[in-house]
């Protein structure tokens, strides 16, 4: 599982890469849930909190456990390269 850093929130977590069902790649917390759309943006305040009944992180994309999954080095977005990724 890659990473970026660790969660700006609760500094217990990882923030990973995450492919939702519509093939977005978003950034989440494995540890608190929040979520973040651009790596050079994580930050505490910029957190985002999906939460049910619709998990959702923007318009068109949600994060509903069950129909995501952790993305690998091919999935992350070509700008999202430059960025130092860790291996867990």
């Amino acid at each position: 599982m890659l990473w970026l850093k660790e969660c700006p929130h609760d500094d217990q977590g990882l923030v990973c890469p995450l492919v939702t069902s519509t093939g977005d790649v978003v950034l989440f917390c494995d540890s608190g849930g929040e979520a973040w759309l651009d790596p050079a943006e994580v930050s505490e305040a910029s957190a985002m909190f999906p939460r049910q009944p619709d998990w959702r992180v923007t318009d068109d994309v949600s994060v509903t456990p069950g129909t995501t999954r952790w993305a690998d080095a091919r999935d992350l977005p070509d700008a999202w390269r430059a960025f130092t990724w860790h291996d867990f």
